[in-house]
């Protein structure tokens, strides 16, 4: 989980990222990886899946609620879906055979 929140963090620090359902589902293209947090309905979540799987762009299942998505990304509010356009492919392969 380290190396996914340097991700998270980097991203914020430097602004190349998209939060929340409708902006993620709205800039997809482009991303290097996708978070979805357990707060996600399932109906929501199937469709950024799938827009994600078109694009050949992985989604990560974040383990924990919006609430620490939120945290995670400094924010004092909740985000339910996180879209990272920073960050080398090693370093997401590395997050995702992690999980």
């Amino acid at each position: 989980m380290k190396a996914l929140e340097k991700l998270i963090k980097e991203a914020v620090a430097s602004g190349k990222y998209k939060k929340g359902t409708k902006e993620v589902m709205r800039f997809a293209k482009g991303s290097k990886l996708i978070l979805v947090s357990d707060s996600v309905s399932d109906k929501n979540r199937v469709s950024i899946e799938d827009q994600a799987k078109a694009s050949g762009i992985p989604v990560l299942k974040f383990r924990g609620t919006s609430v620490m998505l939120g945290r995670a990304c400094n924010r004092s509010h909740r985000i339910s879906m996180l879209s990272i356009r920073t960050g080398s492919e090693e370093e997401i392969q590395n997050i995702l055979s992690q999980k």
